[in-house]
């Protein structure tokens, strides 16, 4: 695999880096965490940022690298390296006082995220006994670590239907906090925010709240989708759809099913959340603009770092599975460096309504979704939530995604092939 091993061997977070031990063609799983905010000028850890080290360390008990990294915003004069330094050396040296087994590295890097400045970036690396999902395993625990549970939202951001059952009421709640909490640090809270829930028998109740929260549907109205669509699939409907600051959720009525649903709470916030950094959907690829609230509903649902290859090793589309003959598995033994830029050049196109047919002709949800996985595993959160911030501002995407990346979009496809190659 291309690039691949080099590139997760020596993570790419704030920049490139890594430490001087560090074997040549090793495999780890990354653990990420970002440490509380220091005091103007303090280079002491406090009583909260120990216990986020001790955390840290005892979470990764086989870890043998913990490599701590004091973060300047890029603006900021080169004699800030010196205070940022110093709290790296901290961290490292608590950490090192409490497994003296690991191999520590202290060291510092600048960011364009302000909210980041000063602060201590932790990235501990155990070695990987799964090489094959040694780059989802890197994703899923970069990612993980907002998951933090540092925010509850409130009870009535539900407005649930009679029908609706009372414990999912509970369970879509809990759901909505793990989103909110995902990326409160680094983008505040968006509120009031409101889940409207219903099942299928409630069509009619919800085309009312619908025009009282104005949101536009994908279909003519939930009683038309639900008769021509959910009824087919007994008390299984499932569909769900964002508003400004609100996201409707028709739900199954199967237990199971439901709690599946559920998970789709970080996929609609996050779609807020895009909103909030100001992303231009004519700016964006649909691979992404989608691709990435998809997974981090697996990231928010705990649901492991297999979870998305699983999930999608069997996946297809009506559209995907007539233009490729199988499902997402299947096709991407076949596929050829052609047929992979095909697919993800025509899900370049904005998330507008004229990509719903792209999406379904290349399981756009789907590839987006793990060619996501695969640009955290390899980057990073915090650079793949530095990219879109800096497409946010204004930045043209296949310019920023090369300047974070260091890839042209066209060669990042022909990578996660192969990648999909060696998962599948």
């Amino acid at each position: 695999m291309r690039k691949v091993i080099a590139l997760v061997s020596s993570l790419l977070l704030v920049a490139t880096f890594a430490s001087p031990a560090q074997s040549e063609g090793a495999k780890y799983s990354v653990y990420q965490k970002t440490l509380a905010a220091f005091g103007s000028s303090a280079t002491t850890l406090t009583t909260q940022q120990e216990a986020q080290v001790k955390a840290s360390v005892e979470a990764n008990p086989t870890a043998e690298k913990f490599i701590c990294t004091g973060i300047r915003y890029y603006d900021q004069p080169m004699s800030v390296n010196i205070t940022v330094r110093k709290r790296a050396k901290a961290a490292c040296e608590y950490a090192k006082q409490l497994n003296p087994a690991l191999s520590t590295w202290y060291q510092n890097k600048p960011t364009q995220a302000r909210s980041y400045a000063g602060k201590v970036l932790l990235t501990v690396k155990s070695p990987d006994t799964e090489s094959k999902y040694v780059i989802a395993r890197a994703a899923y625990e970069s990612a993980r670590v907002v998951v933090d549970g540092s925010t509850t939202a409130p009870a009535n951001s539900i407005l649930a239907s009679d029908n609706l059952p009372k414990e999912y009421e509970g369970m879509i709640l809990k759901n909505l906090s793990t989103a909110m909490s995902m990326w409160d640090e680094r983008y505040g809270v968006i509120e009031p925010y409101t889940v409207i829930a219903f099942t299928h028998e409630d069509g009619a109740w919800a085309d009312e709240q619908a025009r009282t929260h104005r949101i536009s549907l994908p279909v003519a109205s939930w009683s038309v989708w639900i008769a021509n669509y959910a009824e087919s699939s007994g008390e299984n409907c499932g569909l769900a759809t964002a508003g400004s600051n609100n996201y409707f959720m028709c739900m199954a009525l199967d237990p199971k099913a439901a709690l599946q649903q559920s998970t789709k709470g970080a996929h609609e916030y996050f779609h807020s959340i895009q909103k909030k950094i100001g992303l231009n959907h004519q700016n964006i690829p649909v691979w992404i603009g989608e691709g990435a609230p998809t997974y981090f509903e697996a990231v928010a649902g705990d649901l492991g770092y297999k979870a998305t290859s699983e999930k999608y090793g069997n996946f297809s589309t009506w559209g995907f599975y007539e233009r490729f003959d199988g499902s997402i598995q299947q096709a991407v033994s076949r596929m050829t460096n052609a047929d992979i830029l095909e697919v993800y050049r025509s899900l370049e196109i904005g998330m507008i309504a004229e990509s719903i047919s792209v999406m379904d002709k290349y399981a756009g949800y789907a590839m987006g979704a793990l060619a996501t996985e695969y640009l955290i595993g390899v980057h990073g959160y915090e650079t793949f939530m530095d990219f879109q911030d800096s497409v946010g501002k204004g930045a043209y995407w296949k310019t920023a995604f090369y300047d974070y990346f260091d890839v042209t979009p066209d060669e990042f496809y022909v990578d996660v092939l192969d990648y999909l190659k060696t998962v599948y």
